[in-house]
């Protein structure tokens, strides 16, 4: 990981698995899921892109965070 820190930047397979296992979609669009990117992706929890919202948005933030995944 130090590496990842000193290069400013993950590698590309782990933002596809990041993609596969649910969690990149609501990462990247915040506290609510635009139409357009439904169905491209999972959401962990199986949420449905239209239920996604500012709740989910602060528990999944609040979860990476506990465990110091963000930052």
């Amino acid at each position: 990981m130090a590496q990842w820190e000193e290069a400013e930047n993950l590698p590309a397979e782990i933002y596809h698995k990041a993609a596969v296992d649910g969690v990149l979609m609501p990462m990247a669009a915040g506290k609510s899921i635009p139409a357009e990117w439904a169905g491209r992706y999972p959401i962990m929890g199986n949420v449905k892109p239209e239920e996604w919202d500012g709740f989910h948005d602060f528990v999944i933030h609040d979860e990476l965070n506990r465990v110091g995944g963000i930052g």
